[in-house]
C-alpha cells in the first residue's frame, strides 16, 4: 500500500510539475503572441501614421489619409465641395444606382463640422418620391458663411434650389427657380447674396440672382464648350475658350451688372496658334484688394496622350483690370494635365488637375499644387490619388488652415467619391511695418522716386515673404522675396515711376507664411509731365518728339513718310517728321531711355530717345534687318549719324518689317555732336 501511495504521490507530483510547465509554456507563448501583436500593431500604426501624415516640408503641409465619402453600395461621380464658414465642409455629388439597379440617392449630402477630420453620415436631402421620382443630376453647391445653397437640375424638367441657413444642418423644401427646361448645370458662383450659374437650357445661358435666389433672371451666353465663372464684390468674371487665329485661346470677360453686359475683353493665353482651352477661375477679397486666379490647359509646351497638356495660370491683383505673366504649373517635360480647378483664400491659392497615369493608358490621377507664402511660387506637385486605378473629377476648396479636395476613384470596379485634406502646419510669425502708407508726392513721368519701409518679425519662427508686390504697376518693391528671422527686420525699397500725368494709388502687398497674410499698406503719388527744350536751326528739319507726349504736340508744316509724304496732325514718339520748327520748342511728356520702334521694309524716318543714343548698340527683330547707316540732316545736308540726338529724326533702310530696339542707357560717351559730311549717294538717289 505504501508503494502504491508513493506511486500515486509521484504521479500526482509529476502531473503537477507537467501542468506547471505547460502553464509556463502557455504564458511564454502568450507573451510572445502579445509581444508580436504589439509589434505588428505598432508597425501597422506607424505605417498608418506615415500614410496619414505625408508632410510636404517645402510648404509645411500635412496630407492626411483619404476618406471614403460616398456609400459603398452606390456609384458616385462628379463631386462638389464648399466651405460654410471656415470649418464646415459640405460635399454633394451625383449618385447612381446600386448593384441591383433598384435604388439611388436623391441629392446625397455629407458634412464635416471639424474642418474635415470626421464626417457625419450621408443624407438624402430629397425625400419626396412623388415629385422627384428619379435621381437628381449633377448638383452645384455654394456657400456664404452660414448660408449653403445646392442648385440642381432634375432630368428633363427645371432648375431647383435647396437652401440651409445653419451651415447645412437643416434644409428647406426644394424650390423651382426656372420656368424653362434645363438640361445641365455646369458652373456655380456666389458672393454674399449674389448667385450665378451656367446652365444648358434654350442654348448656353447664365442664371443669376442678386437676392439669394428669391428672384432671378436668365440671359444668353456665347456658345463655348468650356466656360467658368467667379463672383467678387460688384463683379462677375467669366473665362471661356474661343477661336482666335485658327486655334483656341482663353478669353476673359467681366460684368458689373451681373451678366447683363460684358466688358474688359482680354485674351489671357498667348496668341500663338497653339491650343489653350478648358479654363477655370476663382476670386477672393481681402483688405489688400481682390485677387483672381485663372488656369487653363495649353499645348505650347507639348502634349501627351489624348487629353494631356500643360496647366498654366495667371493672377490679377486688381479685380481683373490687369494680369500678371503666365506661370507654368505642370512639369515641362511631362505636359499631361487636364481639367484644372482653382481656389483662392487669403494668402493661399491652390490649383488641382487630372493627369494621365504613367503606368497605363486608361489610368487617371489627381495632382495639386499649393502656395501659401508666395503669389507665383508653388509647392512641388502633390499626387492626391495614391492608387494606380482611375481617379478624377477633382474639386478643391481652401480654408484658413487647410486645403480640401474631393475626387472620384475606382474600388472593386465601381466609382466612389473620396475626400482628402492638406493641413497647414501653423507657424508663429508676426509681421509688422514701420509705416502704414507712403506718399511719393509729385514725380516726373517715367522717372523713379524711392522710399523705404522696415519689415519686422516679432514671432518665434522665420517669416517667409514669398512675394512682395504692388497691385499697381507704377509702384514696385525690392527685393520681391525675403526671409526674416525671429526678432529681426529687413528694409525694403518701394519705388514709384508714374506712366502718365495725374494721381496714382495702390497697395504694396506682402504674401507670407503668417496667419495675417496678406498684409499691405497704401502707396500714393502724382505724376507730372516733364519738359524738354530743343533749339532748332532755321528752315526744314527732320525732327522727332524727345519725350513721350502728354498733350498733343504739333509743329508747323509737319509731314511723315510712309512710301510718300503725308501731312500729320500730331507727333508720335518714335516717329520722325519733316517740319519747319520755331527756333525753340518746348515738349511735354515723359522721358524715355529705351523703347522699341515698329519699322517697315524700305526707308523709314525714326525718332530718338530722351538722351543721346548710340546707333552702334541698336538691335532689331528679326536680327540684321538694318540695311543702311542712320542718316541725319543739317545745314550742310545729309550725314551719317553715329549718335541719335533727342528731338531729331533719322532715315534708315530696313530689309523687312520688324522692330528696332533703342537704349540710351548703353550710351557711355555723353552728348556727342554728329559729324558733318556729304549726302549719301544711295539716299540722295532714292529721295530726289
Amino acid at each position: 500500500m505504501r508503494r502504491t501511495d508513493n506511486s500515486q504521490n509521484n504521479r500526482a507530483r509529476w502531473l503537477s510539475e507537467c501542468n506547471a510547465y505547460l502553464k509556463k509554456e502557455k504564458l511564454i507563448k502568450l507573451k510572445r503572441i502579445v509581444r508580436l501583436t504589439v509589434i505588428i500593431f505598432l508597425l501597422i500604426s506607424s505605417r498608418k501614421i506615415v500614410s496619414a501624415q505625408i508632410i510636404d516640408s517645402d510648404c509645411g503641409i500635412v496630407w492626411h489619409e483619404p476618406i471614403l465619402i460616398s456609400d459603398s453600395a452606390y456609384e458616385a461621380v462628379v463631386p462638389r465641395i464648399v466651405l460654410a464658414g471656415d470649418d464646415t465642409v459640405c460635399i454633394s455629388w451625383w449618385s447612381g444606382y446600386n448593384k441591383s439597379y433598384t435604388h439611388f440617392f436623391r441629392l446625397p449630402f455629407r458634412r464635416s463640422v471639424d474642418g474635415g477630420k470626421t464626417f457625419e453620415p450621408t443624407r438624402d436631402l430629397i425625400e419626396d418620391t412623388i415629385t422627384f421620382t428619379q435621381q437628381t443630376h449633377i448638383p452645384g453647391i455654394v456657400a456664404n458663411r452660414n448660408n449653403v445653397y445646392i442648385i440642381f437640375p432634375y432630368p428633363h424638367t427645371r432648375l431647383w434650389m435647396m437652401k440651409s441657413t445653419d451651415y447645412g444642418t437643416t434644409w428647406n423644401t426644394p424650390r423651382n427657380i426656372t420656368t424653362g427646361e434645363v438640361g445641365y448645370l455646369y458652373k456655380t458662383a456666389i458672393y454674399k447674396d449674389s448667385l450665378a450659374c451656367i446652365i444648358e437650357g434654350n442654348g448656353y445661358q447664365l442664371w443669376k440672382s442678386a437676392n439669394g435666389g428669391v428672384t432671378s433672371t436668365i440671359t444668353n451666353l456665347p456658345r463655348s464648350d468650356e466656360t467658368a465663372i467667379a463672383l467678387t464684390p460688384g463683379t462677375l468674371h467669366l473665362v471661356q475658350h474661343l477661336w482666335k487665329n485658327n486655334a483656341m485661346e482663353v478669353n476673359y470677360l467681366r460684368s458689373t451688372n451681373l451678366g447683363n453686359s460684358w466688358n474688359q475683353n482680354i485674351i489671357l493665353s498667348t496668341i500663338d496658334g497653339m491650343y489653350s482651352d478648358i479654363p477655370s477661375i476663382a476670386g477672393y477679397k481681402t483688405e489688400c484688394g481682390t485677387e483672381l486666379l485663372a488656369t487653363w490647359r495649353d499645348v505650347k509646351y507639348g502634349g501627351m496622350g489624348f487629353a494631356g497638356a500643360s496647366i498654366i495660370s495667371r493672377t490679377s491683383l486688381n479685380n481683373g483690370n490687369t494680369w500678371l505673366p503666365e506661370s507654368l504649373l505642370t512639369r515641362r517635360e511631362l505636359p499631361n494635365g487636364f481639367y484644372a480647378k482653382v481656389a483662392v483664400h487669403g494668402n493661399t491659392r491652390a490649383v488641382t488637375w487630372n493627369t494621365e497615369g504613367e503606368e497605363a493608358i486608361d489610368t487617371i490621377h489627381s495632382d495639386v499644387r499649393v502656395s501659401n507664402s508666395s503669389l507665383l511660387n508653388y509647392c512641388p506637385i502633390r499626387r492626391v490619388t495614391e492608387k494606380t486605378t482611375n481617379g478624377g473629377g477633382i474639386q478643391i476648396a481652401i480654408s484658413t488652415h487647410a486645403v480640401h479636395v474631393v475626387y472620384e476613384d475606382v474600388l472593386d470596379g465601381r466609382l466612389y467619391v473620396y475626400y482628402r485634406r492638406g493641413e497647414f502646419i501653423r507657424q508663429n510669425v508676426q509681421l509688422s511695418l514701420s509705416s502704414g502708407s507712403i506718399d511719393f508726392d509729385t514725380t516726373e513721368v517715367n522717372t523713379t522716386r524711392s522710399d523705404t519701409v522696415l519689415v519686422a518679425n516679432s514671432g518665434t519662427d522665420p517669416l517667409i515673404i514669398g512675394t512682395a508686390i504692388s497691385n499697381n504697376t507704377v509702384f514696385s518693391v525690392t527685393p520681391q522675396s525675403v526671409t526674416i528671422e525671429p526678432s529681426k527686420s529687413e528694409q525694403l525699397v518701394i519705388s514709384y515711376m508714374p506712366a502718365k500725368q495725374g494721381f496714382d494709388n495702390g497697395r504694396v502687398i506682402f504674401y507670407h507664411n503668417g496667419e495675417s497674410s496678406p498684409d499691405c499698406f497704401a502707396v500714393t503719388g502724382i505724376g507730372k509731365w516733364g519738359m524738354e527744350r530743343i533749339a532748332y536751326p532755321q528752315g526744314w528739319q527732320i525732327v522727332s518728339i524727345p519725350i513721350k507726349p502728354g498733350p498733343n504736340q504739333v509743329l508747323p508744316s509737319l509731314y511723315e513718310y510712309n512710301n510718300g509724304y503725308i501731312q500729320a496732325s500730331k507727333m508720335k514718339f518714335g516717329q520722325g517728321y519733316w517740319a519747319k520748327p520755331p527756333d525753340t520748342v518746348f515738349y511735354l511728356g515723359g522721358r524715355m531711355l529705351s523703347d522699341s520702334l515698329n519699322v517697315k521694309e524700305g526707308w523709314n524716318i525714326i525718332g530718338a530717345l530722351s538722351k543721346p543714343t548710340s546707333s552702334l548698340t541698336m538691335t532689331s527683330s528679326p536680327m540684321n534687318i538694318i540695311d543702311s547707316p542712320f542718316y541725319g540732316f543739317n545745314d550742310e545736308g545729309y550725314y551719317v549719324a553715329d549718335v541719335l540726338q533727342p528731338g531729331m529724326g533719322y532715315w534708315v533702310k530696313i530689309r523687312e518689317d520688324g522692330k528696332l530696339f533703342l537704349s540710351a542707357e548703353d550710351m557711355a560717351f555723353g552728348n556727342v555732336q554728329p559729324e558733318k559730311g556729304a549726302m549719301s549717294n544711295a539716299l540722295m538717289k532714292e529721295k530726289k
